[in-house]
């Protein structure tokens, strides 16, 4: 299994050369990052449904943000192939926005609708992800709409983890202190709410990182 981020743009690089380095620590996959855009996406984050045509040579793959945060131990090619190698992600938070999102394009609600923050998914899915690509942005989150309407369509098994594997950090209300972000119990922290604030983003890397050696 390969694990994959996207690090395109000033200062995002930076942050998924830390989330690489994260993922390798607790997963123990090799990881790559993707800093050039060689198809034209309308926006770097589309090009996570192209991994598999970009890494020809694998045929698992855990895509993760390059604004995840792993922090805790855990095996996901065991996941993967224990459940059948279904396509493999974390609900998304029920809120306001997500349910009409749903009621707008016909997504169950609120076990449905899936991040795409984080996902497990092997070269069979490669046309779904396709197919979510040239959809293009249908909803309010770039790719991920369009990608669970064609999960949705395709009726792909899908393996909903735990909200501990990819948890939001909200801004305001989270404490983005060292002694915070290290007493946090989850798997993994998301901080895909600070709006595309790399700066804010590199900042929560360096309080949680700190000795980087010590990290268990």
């Amino acid at each position: 299994m390969l694990a994959v981020t996207i690090g395109i743009g000033d200062g995002w690089d930076r942050a998924a050369n830390t989330a690489a380095m994260l993922v390798r620590k607790f997963t123990g996959l090799p990881t790559e990052v993707i800093k050039r855009d060689k198809i034209g996406a309308p926006h770097p984050s589309f090009l996570k449904l192209h991994i598999p045509a970009m890494f020809p040579d694998h045929a698992e793959f855990l895509y993760f943000d390059s604004d995840i945060i792993m922090r805790k131990h855990w095996n996901p090619e065991y996941i993967f192939a224990d459940c059948g190698r279904p396509f493999i992600a974390v609900p998304d938070v029920r809120s306001d926005s997500v349910l009409q999102e749903c009621r707008r394009f016909g997504l169950p609600f609120p076990d449905w609708y899936i991040n795409a923050g984080l996902l497990i998914f092997g070269r069979e899915h490669a046309p779904i992800l396709r197919s979510a690509y040239d959809a293009g942005q249908v909803g309010l989150w770039l790719e991920q709409t369009g990608l669970n309407i064609e999960l949705l369509k395709s009726r792909t098994e899908i393996l909903r983890l735990p909200r501990t594997f990819n948890t939001l950090l909200w801004p305001g209300i989270d404490d983005y202190t060292s002694q915070e972000l290290q007493r946090r119990p989850e798997k993994i922290l998301h901080a895909a709410s600070l709006g595309g604030d790399v700066s804010r983003l590199l900042a929560i890397q360096s309080a949680f990182l700190g000795d980087v050696s010590a990290i268990a």
